[in-house]
């Protein structure tokens, strides 16, 4: 028992010791990723999600309490949910998250690069032609999958094969079968 203990012990500090401490992010790095994000367009962006979140809410808002016949009671819950609403998506902390997921998944010298890269005309073209591209690529995409999705339904208009389905005669829950079956 005493041997058991032991190497339960041993493994589990060998397994504590193998472990990788999370990487300390610099200042450097997270200034770069916030400098990277204010010259991509993300930030602005992602505040442009964020606000029209906020105004879906205010309609859920206005819809889910319309009927509450206790203005007062009315007011209270609008007034807790802005609060909830303001605290959850607050901008500065919205942004340090976003500045977080780019400082952790880049180095100094790929910050400073992709700084750069966004700063020159051709970083700055595609800032600028970004929604076009996007917007040019998504219509793109669904005018393949619209083709595609009709060269699919007219092969199988065409060649449907019999199914064991349309053999089949259903009977009604619950009845019994006109001539019984004998089990062997």
């Amino acid at each position: 028992m005493k041997k058991i203990i032991i190497l339960l012990l041993i493994t589990a500090t060998l397994s504590l010791l193998g472990q990788e401490k999370p990487e300390t992010i610099s200042s450097v790095r997270l200034k770069l990723a916030a400098e990277m994000i204010e010259n991509n367009g993300n930030l602005a962006q992602m505040r442009g999600y964020r606000d029209q979140r906020i105004t879906q809410y205010d309609m859920m808002i206005k819809q889910r309490l319309a009927n509450i016949t206790e203005r007062s009671v009315a007011k209270k819950m609008a007034a807790t949910m802005e609060k909830i609403i303001q605290k959850e998506l607050d901008w500065t902390s919205f942004r340090d998250s976003v500045i977080n997921v780019y400082a952790n998944n880049f180095n100094e010298a790929e910050l400073k690069a992709i700084v750069a890269f966004y700063k020159s005309p051709a970083g700055r073209k595609i800032i600028k032609q970004n929604d076009i591209i996007n917007n040019s690529l998504n219509r793109l995409f669904r005018e393949r999958c619209e083709a595609t999705d009709k060269q699919i339904r007219e092969y199988l208009d065409k060649n449907k094969p019999a199914t064991a389905a349309q053999s089949v005669q259903l009977r009604p829950l619950g009845k019994p079968s006109a001539t019984p079956t004998k089990v062997k």
